[in-house]
């Protein structure tokens, strides 16, 4: 695609703009995202196991997998208690 020269310079800065900067937003909300569910997931872990889950890790790739099973567990967790006060809330 071709631009004509008024309009290039316009159009271009812009466009590149607001990728990166979607992109950095993107990144920033799912850091927070993470960050959240993994701490909800990671307390209730730790209550249900009786504290005997989640242990240190040994490696890097070991925590990374685990990571995103306890943020799972505190996504499911914070569903049930959305659920939960909407069905008993009627």
């Amino acid at each position: 695609m071709v631009f004509s020269d008024s309009l290039a310079p316009s159009i271009v800065p812009e466009t590149c703009f607001e990728t990166f900067a979607s992109v950095v937003g993107w990144v920033l909300r799912a850091c927070m995202a993470e960050a959240i569910f993994h701490g909800i997931g990671w307390a209730v872990l730790r209550v249900v196991t009786l504290g005997r889950y989640p242990q240190r890790a040994r490696d890097v790739n070991e925590w990374l997998s685990e990571a995103d099973l306890i943020a799972l567990v505190g996504v499911l967790t914070v569903v049930a208690v959305v659920v939960a006060f909407l069905w008993w809330g009627r």
